[in-house]
């Protein structure tokens, strides 16, 4: 049993004995998670330009200090007025630095991602733009961004463009790019080694005519052959008209050398009724990535697709406790995130800002609701603070009372159980895009990660482990790296940030804890 965000209405006494016997026991599985809403003192309250509304927000450690820091982004109404954006550098008591400067491009913000686009080891920043210009910034790696100096065709280039997706297609070791569309198909950046992109289209996916509006996109290895597939999801209402046809979640194979296979009507996911925000992650302990869609509850409600291990989904979300739990503040452009924000070791579902899906360990999803200030139609979750459990931060609903802006959410855990995983896949790829992390305690998984990046459901590079479940002081950690080799560490203490290298070494961090609420 997992005592979730906020107490039941009503416990019996043996009830409520045996959750005060697991509060005091060594497993702290039942430790309630409380947030403080941190937007006013971190600066964010007053982060916006007034141009058209708040969009995005991204988040990675821009800086290499160990914390990760902020990047928000307005959306303009129209090509030819100006967005504004900003850049935070964050610290471990959560105070944000502005450090924007002139970071300012035309057009309307949609997305924007975090990435190494230059393999050099720092973040830099990819943005897409549905009616302007789309923007790829350099980083020196001290989070001081210039244009792209390499050949990145159109790096003004007009996306039409909605979610960033980074994975390696053709399996070479380096990362390619996609970016989603209204209207249209996936563009395609292919990476030829030296990270010198070429656009280019996919002749060999099958493709569905001119009705194919793929819009957002996460790249991961779903069938577990070791190559990188994608998921995606069709929104053809924007070619057909509203309503007129139904958007899919669709899955793409890849064949090992960057051919990729439509099979979305023979594995289990012909679903879904409107475009709506799509996550993944291993939320049932078994090794496999699954795949949640959010829609509103006069859409469907949620869909849960359970995969087998090989990419054969089954859709049960009734079974995962979702019938009649769709979420709220749900419109096409709303994001939604992943990640064990109760620290008891196991995959949960934030939305909206403050409304949690909260995983019992098995897989079974009870939705609560955060007591903090905001709704959000764009939803992070990253430790802001270096305190190694995870925080919220996203861009506020921009019609509801409290109006446009963006918000920052301190997550209280702070229970010293969790362990942060890094992976270093060689000079190709330092951030590990694409690697697998699994934790055990003896023979038991605690935990699996894939590492992604993509705007879709932006984490930051590096895998977050809850392990307040875990009577363990020390786990086992494997490592399986994108080219197919693996690395196991042993006796890992947990509490800490390790860096897993693709030469065989460790490094580690201890955490600063720096900030005791």
């Amino acid at each position: 049993m997992t005592y979730s965000i906020k107490a039941r209405e009503s416990i019996d006494f043996f009830s409520f004995l045996a959750i005060s016997l697991l509060l005091i026991s060594p497993l702290d599985a039942l430790s309630a998670l409380q947030f403080t809403d941190r937007t006013t003192e971190s600066g964010l309250s007053t982060t916006h330009s007034n141009v058209y509304r708040t969009w995005d927000v991204a988040v990675g450690d821009i800086n290499g200090d160990g914390v990760n820091d902020l990047y928000a982004m307005d959306h303009a109404q129209g090509p030819n007025q100006t967005l504004q954006s900003y850049l935070f550098l964050s610290s471990s008591n959560m105070s944000l630095t502005n450090i924007t400067s002139t970071m300012v491009t035309k057009g309307g913000g949609q997305a924007a991602l975090f990435t190494d686009l230059d393999a050099d080891g720092d973040l830099d920043l990819m943005t897409s733009s549905n009616d302007g210009v789309g923007v790829v910034l350099s980083n020196d790696g001290n989070g001081k961004y210039s244009w792209f100096n390499s050949d990145f065709p159109d790096a003004r280039y007009h996306f039409d463009g909605r979610e960033i997706a980074r994975g390696d297609i053709e399996g070479d070791g380096d990362l390619d790019t996609i970016v989603g569309s209204h209207g249209h198909d996936m563009t395609i950046f292919v990476n030829d080694g030296n990270n010198v992109y070429t656009k280019q289209a996919f002749d060999n996916i099958l493709l569905r005519g001119d009705d194919l509006s793929v819009t957002l996109q996460i790249m991961a290895d779903f069938d577990n052959d070791g190559d990188t597939d994608i998921v995606s999801q069709r929104m053809s209402a924007w070619i057909s008209g509203w309503g007129s046809r139904p958007t899919t979640v669709d899955l793409w194979l890849n064949d090992g050398s960057g051919k990729f296979r439509w099979v979305s009507d023979t594995h289990g996911l012909m679903d879904g009724t409107e475009e709506a925000p799509l996550v993944i992650g291993d939320f049932d302990n078994d090794a496999d990535l699954d795949i949640v869609q959010l829609q509103v509850d006069s859409k469907g409600g949620i869909r849960f697709f359970e995969n087998d291990g090989q990419a054969h989904f089954t859709e049960n979300a009734a079974q995962r406790g979702f019938t009649g739990n769709g979420p709220t503040g749900i419109t096409w452009w709303a994001k939604a995130s992943v990640g064990d924000l109760d620290n008891d070791g196991d995959l949960d579902i934030i939305n909206n800002g403050r409304e949690v899906y909260v995983n019992d360990g098995t897989g079974h999803f009870t939705k609560e609701r955060l007591s903090v200030t905001y709704n959000g139609i764009v939803t992070r979750v990253a430790d802001m603070d270096d305190d190694g459990d995870l925080d919220v931060v996203g861009a506020r609903i921009h019609w509801e009372a409290n109006g446009d802006g963006y918000y920052i959410y301190r997550n209280d855990t702070n229970d010293k159980r969790w362990l942060i995983v890094k992976v270093d896949a060689g000079p190709k790829n330092p951030y590990g895009v694409g690697a697998k992390i699994k934790v055990f305690s003896g023979a038991k998984l605690l935990g699996y990660r894939e590492m992604t990046n993509s705007s879709t459901m932006h984490l930051p590079l590096e895998a977050h482990f809850g392990l307040g479940g875990c009577a363990c002081s020390n786990v086992r950690v494997e490592v399986t790296f994108p080219d197919g080799s693996s690395k196991t560490v042993d006796a890992v203490d947990i509490g800490q940030k390790i860096k897993v290298n693709a030469n065989g070494s460790i490094t580690s961090k201890l955490f600063t804890d720096g900030f005791e609420p």
